[in-house]
C-alpha cells in the first residue's frame, strides 16, 4: 500500500512553510487554507480534530517527485510544540520523517550553514552504498536525510547476485560489520581455504584484524560473475604491513545466496602470497583466535 501524505503538526505554519519548502525542496504549494471550509464543514472538521468549533490551517506542499506533506497549524485546539523528550527515540509513534536525497553532502552543508540543529553532526553509513544524517525541523521533529548511491544495495532479494558481491567487499574494506551483517543470513557459514567453518561473527573478527595490521587495506582487480547459486569474484588482496612490506594476495571466493541472503561463503587464498600476512597477525593482539 503506497504512501499518500505524512501530516506534520506544527506550531507555527508561517515558520515551518520557508523550511520545508526551501531548504527540503517541498516547493509547490498544492492547497493552502483555513477550515472549515471547502474541505471540511464544522461537524466533520469537529469530529476530525475532536473538539466543538474546531479550526486549523492546512498547507498541502510537493516535491518534484510528488511526494506530498500536509503541514497543519490548528487554531482550536491550538496546536502546541511536542516535549522534545516525547519526540526523540523513548517514546512510541512515528519518529522520523525519511528523505531519499540525490546530493547529501550539500544538504548537509545547507543544514549547517541554516544553524539547523543536528542529531548527528556528521554523515553517516548505516549499509553498503547508503549514507545519512539525522535533523530537526522548526518544532524538533526528526529527520531523516538518506541518499543511496545503488537503491538496490539492501541486502534483500531485489538485489543481482552481483551486485551482492559487489556490496559485500566493499562493506568488508569500509570495516562496516552492520552493512555485512544486513547482506548475509544469520547463520551463513565462512572458511578459508577449506579450513575450519566460522560463523558471521567469527569471518569479521579475522577481517577486522587483518585490517588492524594492514594499512590501505583493499581490494583490486576484480573479476565477479553470477552462478546458479550465488556469485564468484577474483579479486587481489592488497596494502602495506606495519613493516612496510606490501601485500599482493591473490583471492577467490565463492558464495551461496539464498532469497537475497548470502548462506555460505568459501575462500581461497594463495597462502605462500599470504605468509608475512599470517605473521604480521600473530605478532600482534589483533590476532585470531586458534
Amino acid at each position: 500500500m503506497p504512501f499518500h501524505h505524512v501530516c506534520v503538526m506544527v506550531s507555527d505554519l508561517n515558520r515551518s512553510l520557508p523550511f520545508y519548502q526551501g531548504l527540503l525542496g517541498f516547493k509547490n504549494t498544492v492547497y493552502d487554507g483555513t477550515q472549515p471550509g471547502t474541505w471540511f464543514d464544522g461537524k466533520t472538521l469537529d469530529d476530525i480534530l475532536g473538539t466543538r468549533n474546531a479550526a486549523t490551517r492546512i498547507a498541502l506542499v510537493t516535491d518534484d517527485s510528488g511526494a506530498m506533506l500536509e503541514l497543519q497549524q490548528a487554531a482550536n485546539p491550538r496546536t502546541t510544540k511536542t516535549p522534545d523528550e516525547y519526540l526523540r527515540y523513548g517514546a512510541t509513534g512515528i519518529r522520523e520523517l525519511g528523505l531519499a536525497v540525490s546530493d547529501i553532502d550539500d544538504l548537509f552543508q545547507r543544514v549547517k550553514a541554516a544553524g539547523v540543529k543536528t542529531q548527528t553532526d556528521y554523515i553517516w553509513s548505516p549499509l553498503p552504498g547508503t549514507r545519512s544524517f539525522l535533523f530537526y525541523d522548526p518544532d524538533g521533529a526528526l529527520i531523516q536525510a538518506v541518499s543511496e548511491s545503488n537503491p538496490r544495495t539492501r541486502g534483500d532479494a531485489t538485489m543481482g547476485n552481483v551486485e551482492i558481491a559487489e556490496a559485500l567487499f566493499e562493506a568488508i574494506a569500509g570495516r562496516n560489520d552492520r552493512g555485512v551483517r544486513s547482506l548475509c543470513a544469520s547463520n551463513v557459514r565462512t572458511r578459508q581455504n577449506n579450513g575450519a567453518e566460522m560463523d558471521l561473527e567469527a569471518f569479521l573478527a579475522l577481517s577486522n584484524a587483518v585490517q588492524a595490521v594492514v594499512r590501505d587495506f583493499r581490494y583490486a582487480d576484480a573479476v565477479r560473475s553470477a552462478t546458479a547459486t550465488g556469485f564468484v569474484e577474483e579479486h587481489a588482496v592488497r596494502g602495506t604491513l606495519p613493516d612496510g612490506q606490501t601485500i599482493d594476495i591473490a583471492a577467490c571466493v565463492v558464495a551461496d545466496v539464498r532469497d537475497g541472503k548470502i548462506t555460505d561463503i568459501r575462500e581461497y587464498l594463495d597462502t605462500a602470497a599470504a605468509a608475512n600476512l599470517i605473521a604480521a597477525l600473530w605478532s600482534t593482539k589483533e590476532r585470531p583466535k586458534k
